[in-house]
């Protein structure tokens, strides 16, 4: 029943197109020249190959075989026909009712698809690929997740479980989004945290089969990101302590570097003490120490941490004589005292509110070498000396006379007691205190053993620790986020340039410490070459465009190259170009598509679609209204041109526009413009067709007997009713676009709103006659008035006749909806050397 459905139907459609058959000589040459035909077309329809046909003997052997593809039928109004034979490709067309103007290669039979029904037809179905010799064809998720493992190549076997993982890139990832980073080196961390996310709620199925991909990238392709030394340290640095600090305040690294040590097995941590660095309101930096493990305390049956606040020494150079000297005297005594009640002020928040003992020591109790202001980085000697104030003095100076806080004898209590345990002597006294781990200049560890029995230099942050950390807002997002997007901290992370000025031991730092340094640009960025983040941002930059291309696939061999060395992404990232250009698009995809062939960017410059294999894409000016036309996008759609390897479809760069003719005379009427909105040019269509010219591209590679890449021709005509009207350049109309802001620009796109009053959107009184243009022929032979163009809600007709070369005087100004005339005006204002009377509206 739908094989005699089928077969009517194209009957019907042959029938009403009324193409005739050829005449030959004997029936002999008719029969073969049918024979011939039908078979030529028949095998490029079932190969996908989209075909125009003229001749009547190949309609005769498509109706003889019952082969049913769809169908495009041109008439009145152009008509598309569905018959989803599974016999014929994706991608087999045939157009019928197509007049051309110019000579075919194969006459009666050719290349041609009708690009207003590619605007929703030929759409592939997304497909999953497998890793396997068989099976290298997959869509772009599964390269991101080839890259999510190249990430991890590097990291160590401590990172393998990807549940965990997961959860720190995620993590990872909305921190960076919830700061609204929108550079272009911060886009990529949304991307990967996407890809992360799919995996936590995939199933397991889909975990599995997204951890072959990621095992695959971290265990063979972890160059598809860069070499290894140029790769950045597990958690992008933040499981490298010193690293990880810089991003917490005083008490959170405190508290950080406390639970850390809970980790450290192979270390003694005995008597280890946190140094810490707070800035004041003065200027300076109090120093306080605090225990790193919970302490022994006489007459405390638990263990509880301690810590030490380092009170100033008042220093006076003999007495003073003069009254400059005495000045001087009396504001350093305000000074010191200042400093010394902020000081005894920060041990009650120690006691009352951490809950731990604090005592005091005098700048003398430790005993230090140059240089940092009389701190040494590498380590100090604890002295045995007495508490240096009394207790009396201390509460004294902890609370203003005649407050609440002045008469509560509880809060002096425990603030006494407090103070009582925290001058306990230290059982460490009279030892060196070695560096171990953390940031001198702020926090860090030391522990008083002789710096030859053991370091922490390979001691990382653990990856749960680190994720709880950033969910916790334990690490400051602001921070982060504003260094971790500058290319100079992409550097810094991945050459292991220390951080931290006053660390002296340079196994703290991570990555390459003799990596070499490089030439800072202008704007005091380090130059994008050779990074491992450069190929994070060029995997961002090309999901830009296959985020576009979602039925698309890719080869997987793209991944054995490092993907910041191709040239659409050197190009893109030194260029700092917003969005991909046509030609980076094309060039990308060219290199995914094939998996490596890396093109220049100017083999593109011409270039309007590629066809490779069974699948073309075509750039997105061929299928947009010229109001709103889409300049760099590509739109992915099934069929091909019959011809092996790739091809790179030219645009030619003359336009040739049909000339008037008496034939055609009484269908121009110009009649005047009513005011109304009406589409005229239904029966408009544009072809993309092929004229026949090829050229091979030198790839500069020799042996090779088939043509790996080359250029066709193909050339966009417009049809009305079938018969041909033009061929247009659509990438001169995108050119005209994009400089439509020139005060010379002939093609102006008006706003789609506005703010005038309804009475003077509808003044046309500045315009002395207006003119209707309702048809082709009407165009063709214009008025020598202005004119409105009537294709209202046509993007196929309106695309045509905006990409219709004009004359030298003539203006044409392009509206989506309704004419505003004030808008109209204003414009033709601007314009002091333009004739009102050659100008035409096309809406």
């Amino acid at each position: 029943m739908a094989m005699k459905v089928r077969q009517t139907q194209l009957m019907l459609i042959i029938d009403n197109m009324n193409v005739p058959l050829s005449s030959k000589a004997t029936v002999y040459q008719d029969v073969m020249d049918a024979w011939t035909k039908s078979m030529i077309m028949l095998d490029k329809l079932i190969s996908g190959v989209p075909q125009s046909v003229e001749s009547g003997e190949a309609l005769l052997g498509l109706c003889a075989w019952h082969i049913y593809p769809d169908i495009c039928a041109l008439g009145k109004t152009s008509t598309m026909v569905e018959q989803q034979d599974t016999l014929v490709k994706k991608g087999g067309l045939v157009t019928i009712g197509l007049h051309s103007a110019r000579r075919e290669p194969e006459p009666g039979i050719s290349w041609s698809m009708p690009l207003a029904h590619l605007r929703y037809y030929g759409k592939a179905v997304i497909s999953q690929g497998a890793v396997g010799s068989q099976k290298l064809r997959v869509t772009f998720d599964r390269i991101i997740q080839v890259a999510m493992g190249s990430m991890l190549s590097t990291w160590g076997s401590e990172y393998t479980d990807l549940e965990e993982v997961a959860q720190f890139m995620i993590a990872f990832g909305q921190m960076l989004r919830s700061q609204n980073q929108a550079a272009a080196q911060s886009e990529w961390p949304t991307l990967i945290l996407e890809q992360w996310e799919h995996y936590i709620n995939s199933n397991d199925k889909g975990k599995s089969e997204m951890a072959r991909y990621i095992a695959l990238g971290q265990r063979r392709y972890g160059k598809f990101l860069g070499d290894a030394g140029r790769h950045s340290p597990p958690c992008f640095g933040l499981s490298d302590p010193s690293f990880f600090l810089q991003f917490q305040d005083s008490e959170q690294s405190i508290a950080s570097l406390r639970s850390v040590a809970q980790k450290i097995g192979d270390l003694s941590l005995d008597g280890a003490i946190i140094r810490c660095f707070h800035p004041t309101q003065t200027g300076g930096r109090m120093i306080e120490y605090a225990s790193l493990l919970p302490q022994s305390i006489p007459n405390v049956e638990q263990k509880k941490h301690r810590r030490w606040l380092v009170l100033p020494v008042l220093r006076q150079q003999g007495s003073p004589i003069s009254a400059q000297d005495k000045e001087e005297l009396r504001r350093a005594k305000e000074v010191y005292l200042r400093q010394e009640r902020a000081i005894i002020k920060r041990s009650l928040t120690i006691i009352e509110l951490l809950g731990e003992p604090c005592g005091f020591l005098d700048e003398e109790t430790i005993i230090v070498k140059p240089p940092f202001f009389g701190l040494d980085a590498s380590g100090f000697t604890w002295a045995d000396i007495p508490a240096p104030r009394s207790l009396d003095y201390l509460l004294k100076c902890s609370s203003k006379p005649g407050t609440k806080d002045d008469n509560d004898v509880e809060a002096a209590r425990r603030r006494c007691a407090g103070w009582q345990v925290g001058h306990l002597h230290h059982d460490y006294k009279h030892v060196k205190y070695h560096f171990l781990l953390g940031r001198a200049s702020s926090v860090a560890v030391f522990r008083p053993v002789p710096s030859h029995q053991g370091t922490a230099s390979s001691l990382k942050m653990p990856i749960d620790f680190v994720t709880q950390s950033i969910r916790s807002g334990h690490i400051d997002a602001a921070k982060f986020s504003k260094y971790f997007g500058s290319k100079k901290s992409h550097y810094e992370i991945q050459h292991g340039h220390d951080i931290d000025p006053y660390t002296a031991n340079p196994s703290l730092q991570f990555g390459h410490v003799d990596a070499p340094m490089v030439t800072q640009d202008p704007d005091g960025c380090v130059p994008t070459t050779g990074s491992y983040f450069e190929s994070l941002i060029a995997l961002a930059r090309a999901y830009e465009v296959y985020v576009n291309l979602p039925s698309a696939e890719v080869d997987l061999n793209v991944i054995s190259s490092p993907l910041y060395s191709s040239q659409w992404a050197t190009t893109a990232l030194l260029h700092k170009h917003p969005v991909m250009t046509r030609e980076s698009s094309l060039a990308c995809v060219t290199m995914f598509d094939t998996g490596y062939l890396d093109l220049d960017l100017g083999v593109f410059r011409e270039v309007i679609a590629i066809s490779s294999a069974n699948t073309i894409y075509a750039s997105e000016i061929l299928f947009c209204d010229p109001s709103h036309l889409s300049i760099h996008a590509l739109r992915h759609v099934t069929g091909n041109i019959g011809k092996p390897g790739l091809a790179l479809l030219l645009s030619p760069r003359d336009t040739i526009l049909r000339e008037p003719d008496l034939e055609t005379w009484e269908l121009v009427n110009h009649v005047a413009f009513d005011g109304k909105s009406e589409n005229n040019f239904a029966a408009t269509s544009l072809h993309l067709s092929l004229t026949g010219y090829e050229q091979a591209l030198n790839l500069g590679r020799h042996g090779n007997r088939d043509k790996e890449a080359f250029y066709v021709e193909a050339v966009v005509s417009v049809h009305d009713h079938g018969s041909w009207m033009a061929d247009v350049d659509l990438l001169h109309l995108a050119h005209n676009v994009l400089r439509q802001q020139d005060m010379c620009s002939r093609l102006v796109i008006l706003p789609t709103t506005c703010e005038h009053e309804p009475s003077n959107k509808n003044d046309t009184s500045f315009i002395a006659k207006l003119t209707s243009i309702d048809n082709w022929y009407e165009f063709i032979d214009r008025p020598g008035n202005a004119a409105v163009v009537r294709a209202f809600g046509n993007w196929v007709a309106r695309l045509a006749l905006a990409a219709i070369p004009r004359a030298d005087d003539e203006t044409l100004l392009v509206v989506s909806k309704n004419i505003c005339w004030a808008c109209v005006r204003s414009r033709l204002e601007r314009w002091q050397d333009r004739n009102p009377d050659r100008l035409f509206i096309l809406h």
